[in-house]
């Protein structure tokens, strides 16, 4: 009998152990996609800002597209800015995007700014 109760209780020990690890190895692999996530809005938020100020100061803006690569860290990543003429003002939009372990992914910030 007590060999039957050690080997449960090494099953179920086998089982919370197996579970506990990878709830820990999912853990660890979402807080990374998290940084990578932020790390891709400020950079989206940086350009943007500079757009800005650019506009402020009474640059001009040319409508088009612009891509440029990044990195950070172990990651590139891909910025694309695309201006246009929305009739007395201009809408931006600043895309990050970056392929982690197959999969595409991607921030986006827009915003429209006003001719001075």
């Amino acid at each position: 009998m007590s060999l039957i109760e050690v080997m449960l209780a090494i099953s179920i020990l086998a089982i919370v152990v197996l579970g506990t690890a990878s709830f820990s190895f999912y853990t660890s692999g979402q807080l990374g996609l998290g940084k990578q996530y932020q790390t891709a809005l400020q950079s989206a938020g940086q350009k943007l800002e500079r757009l800005k100020a650019d506009n402020e100061i009474g640059l001009d803006i040319e409508d088009g597209e612009t891509s440029e690569e990044l990195s950070s860290g172990d990651f590139a990543y891909t910025r694309t800015t695309m201006i246009a003429d929305d009739g007395g003002c201009r809408e931006v939009t600043v895309t990050v995007s970056w392929n982690r372990m197959g999969k595409n992914h991607n921030v986006s910030l827009v915003s429209l700014l006003v001719e001075k």
